[in-house]
């Protein structure tokens, strides 16, 4: 009774939320085209924390299209980290500043801004710790080739690596309503050249294919695998340690699987490479898990 109150609250949120916005920017040209899903056949997948939030979010995105698509409730309460008293504990304001060319929030989705740092998001700012945490561990120029991102989001994380590591190519598994968002907004943020550069798995054999041909020496998988079911993560396990180096993001519980023995005893099998277990300083419970391949 109370799961279904609270989704008929989150529904209705969204209804009042997304006709605000409609109103409000129906005259800005970014915002006359609507992408909506009506006849294109999503799979909802088994996994149970994902299936439900999979198809309210099909059920949104036919409801409403993806020009606003940043507000709904179940992007807000699974990717999209919004706390601004986070701000100056996830980087420092002369940080902040360095980037902000990267940082800069591009209209399409209308994400929620910061309200002291104006042009950008808290959740962007949240993804570039990420990368410069990547960038801090390997403590040296790396040329990066090529990138796998497990479970992407909504892309952003993979569209400011493309701008901060210039990778040449980045791959993306994920599940069907992901790569579809995902493709729709990177196709509103990046140009075309760019978007090439990108290519879509969201099936185990396709992923192996592309494997062998973009090998790629840096994978990451922030707050994905450790969301997945065990059997999942166990196919998935040889493909992301092909690559030099991996950064996985994770919390110490999910559901009923413990993470930080799961992963501790990850890294008792993986004795070819180098590992890092270190605590996410702004995120309670969470951590970074950041492998680097042993070279003989």
């Amino acid at each position: 009774m109370n799961k279904n109150i609270s989704y008929l609250k989150s529904y209705a949120q969204d209804f009042l939320i997304q006709t605000i916005l409609k109103f409000r920017f129906t005259k800005n040209k970014n915002f006359n085209k609507i992408e909506k899903i009506d006849k294109i056949k999503l799979n909802v997948p088994k996994a149970k924390h994902w299936a439900l939030s999979s198809k309210i979010l099909i059920n949104n995105i036919r409801l409403y299209g993806v020009n606003f698509f940043l507000r709904f409730n179940i992007i807000q309460g699974t990717m999209f980290l919004s706390d601004e008293s986070l701000s100056e504990k996830i980087l420092k304001k002369k940080i902040i500043k360095k980037y902000r060319s990267i940082l800069t929030e591009n209209s399409f989705g209308c994400p929620v801004l910061s309200k002291k740092y104006k042009f950008t998001s808290i959740n962007k700012i949240h993804q570039l710790h990420h990368l410069l945490f990547f960038k801090d561990k390997i403590k040296k120029n790396l040329k990066i080739k090529n990138i796998l991102e497990i479970g992407a989001g909504y892309g952003l994380l993979s569209s400011i690596a493309l701008k901060l590591l210039k990778p040449k190519k980045i791959t993306i598994f994920d599940l069907e309503i992901f790569i579809f968002l995902q493709k729709v907004y990177l196709g509103n943020i990046i140009n075309n050249f760019s978007m090439h550069k990108f290519n879509f798995h969201n099936n185990l054999t396709s992923l192996r294919v592309s494997q062998r041909k973009f090998r790629p020496n840096l994978t990451f998988a922030m707050w994905s695998l450790s969301e997945m079911p065990i059997k999942l993560r166990e196919n998935l396990i040889p493909i992301i340690f092909d690559s030099d180096f991996i950064l996985i993001g994770y919390q110490e519980k999910f559901e009923n699987i413990n993470n930080l023995a799961y992963f501790k005893n990850l890294q008792k099998k993986k004795l070819n490479y180098k590992f890092q277990n270190i605590k996410v300083p702004y995120l309670k419970n969470n951590f970074y898990l950041f492998a680097e391949k042993i070279k003989i």
